[in-house]
């Protein structure tokens, strides 16, 4: 039988609220009766009610997390590090894959709300209207809400944003510096990191005065399923035997990278004396390829943790206030580059 807080209660000589009071902390209690009181919880193995907790506290401590895929380890390696610090602090992520869709991402919203998250976090939303916008903005009074990447400039809420075009300047950088300007970009399909890479490559080669040749921009008709690596790899068989030219690549994630790697093993294309390939984001993928792959380091880590500080510190506060943090970027360099 489960132990309840009256029996605690009567094992350390207190009353119910007494016990109450030590286990949510919120009044004054002696030294004595605290330890009394944790004594007896130790050795009964009481289990606080957190429903009932929540419910006396108006709080769920249930964050909801919204992500494109979970295919991807961009967004796992974020949510792990998040998840891991809110468990440290009582609090739990309710995790769900929007498949990059709109309709999905607004039913989840909707659900979650009904089931009074504290905090809600959209990482690479897939909003890109005006209407999804506007339906965005109507929450994000409601509820303490952060949005990670993604077209988030048109919505009022706390935000944290990588440096993305620094880490693709200094890729093109590189590769324009060691192979030469027969670059290709392995991009993808709605996406507004890619949109953000893709228009850094333009400027680059305009500044150059560099013309945008017929295989400088592949797209990859997914970006964030199991199937990007085959697409990837196709698609790169495929171009590359029409311009064997190709000297450099940046593929814009780690699975388009793996691709493109398993199209060079395919036909016996050295990497990186044949071809120099950097990659994107530095999830775990990219140091344990057969080839370690030089990559933008996005740092998900830290991106995670600065939205579990940045989340805790919203819902804990007493009113909706908007942040914005800023996530530096860097290149590392392995073994896909000269």
């Amino acid at each position: 039988m489960r132990t309840k807080i009256k029996d605690v209660a009567k094992e350390a000589g207190v009353s119910v609220s007494t016990v109450s009071r030590v286990i949510n902390n919120n009044y004054p209690v002696s030294k004595e009766t605290r330890e009394k009181v944790e004594f007896a919880i130790k050795k009964l193995n009481f289990e606080p009610n957190y429903l009932a907790k929540s419910l006396s506290e108006n709080k769920s401590y249930v964050i909801g997390v919204l992500v494109p895929s979970i295919n991807n380890l961009f967004f796992t390696e974020i949510v792990s590090e998040l998840e891991k610090r809110l468990i440290e602090n009582k609090y739990m992520i309710y995790l769900l894959s929007t498949n990059d869709r709109w309709e999905q991402e607004k039913i989840y919203l909707n659900n979650m709300l009904k089931r009074q998250v504290d905090g809600l976090i959209l990482i690479n939303s897939s909003a890109h209207k005006d209407k999804h916008y506007d339906f965005l903005n109507k929450i994000s009074p409601r509820i303490p809400m952060i949005m990670v990447n993604g077209r988030s400039s048109k919505v009022n809420s706390s935000k944290i944003i990588s440096n993305q075009e620094h880490g693709a300047k200094l890729a093109l950088e590189y590769l324009y510096n060691t192979v030469g300007s027969n670059i290709s970009i392995f991009s993808g399909e709605n996406s507004f990191s890619y949109e953000i890479k893709e228009k850094v490559f333009k400027d680059f080669f305009f500044d150059k005065d560099i013309p945008i040749k017929e295989d400088s921009i592949l797209r990859v008709p997914t970006g964030n399923s199991l199937q990007t690596i085959d697409y990837s790899r196709d698609l790169f068989l495929k171009n590359y035997k029409k311009f064997p030219h190709i000297k450099g690549i940046f593929a814009f994630n780690d699975l388009i990278a793996l691709g493109i790697l398993q199209g060079c093993q395919i036909l016996n294309i050295n990497v990186p004396k044949d071809i120099s390939i950097i990659s994107h984001d530095n999830t775990i993928l990219s140091s344990i390829a057969s080839v370690k792959l030089s990559t933008v380091d996005l740092k998900l880590k830290k991106i995670g943790y600065e939205t579990y500080k940045l989340i805790y510190k919203l819902v804990n506060a007493e009113r909706i206030t908007y942040e914005t943090i800023k996530i530096n970027t860097e290149l590392i360099l392995r073994d896909s580059t000269i």
